[in-house]
């Protein structure tokens, strides 16, 4: 029983380039480009680059002493064999605690990133409140202007906010735009009549600053929340 798995070489230094990778591997640039998805010819130290396909005998057993070595054979061809097209060849992950040695032949885990790419911060009590008072964002008013920090320490995962006009309890999704960081905070009273809210739409705790990415205090906001 024969079987097809890709070929690699890494890139052992920036010197490399996809016309002297084609000429080792005796493969054309084109054909090199359009197997590893490149968009031009510079290679970066690390980088992993199918250049081939081994077709090898899987009957032969090299644990067996009866058994000859398995006899494989490197087959560069303008298409992946049909074996191959329908399992696509994922580039290996750079590591470089764990060098490969050059046209080392290797499998590469494809679930690695594709597991990282999924995890999610988990959601906020706010967060969820949030979400439920809304009917999941769908029914939101938005209110954009400026916010001030007042010092209020956060209890647990919530933060605290003054509003106007939203009623006390209502969980306020405030984003800053210039950075694109936002945080869940609950209204638990009307904005102080006093010089440091003059002007503003809300009051935040001082506590949400940092995850804000805010620093003196003050800030230009987008708010979202539930109408009256």
């Amino acid at each position: 029983m024969s079987d097809v798995r890709p070929f690699y070489h890494r890139v052992t230094s920036d010197d490399e380039s996809v016309r002297s990778v084609s000429r080792t591997s005796e493969v054309s640039q084109r054909t090199l480009m359009d197997w590893n998805r490149l968009f031009d010819t510079k290679l970066q130290q690390g980088q992993t680059l199918v250049v081939g396909w081994v077709l090898y005998d899987a009957t032969q057993s090299p644990g067996s002493e009866s058994s000859a070595p398995p006899k494989s054979k490197i087959q560069v061809q303008s298409e992946p064999p049909p074996a191959i097209i329908s399992r696509p060849a994922q580039p290996l992950q750079n590591t470089a605690s764990q060098p490969v040695q050059p046209n080392a032949v290797t499998t590469p885990d494809a679930n690695t990133q594709a597991a990282a790419d999924t995890i999610k911060k988990p959601a906020s009590d706010a967060e969820q409140e949030y979400m439920t008072q809304t009917n999941d964002g769908s029914n939101v008013i938005t209110e954009k202007g400026p916010a001030v920090f007042f010092e209020k320490a956060r209890r647990g995962n919530t933060y605290y906010a003054f509003h106007n006009t939203a009623p006390r309890g209502t969980i306020i999704k405030v984003h800053n735009p210039g950075n694109g960081r936002e945080v869940f905070v609950k209204v638990i009273g009307k904005v102080p009549e006093t010089k440091l809210y003059a002007g503003t739409i809300i009051g935040i705790s001082s506590s949400a600053e940092q995850d804000l990415g805010v620093s003196d205090g003050k800030m230009w906001c987008e708010l979202t929340y539930v109408p009256n």
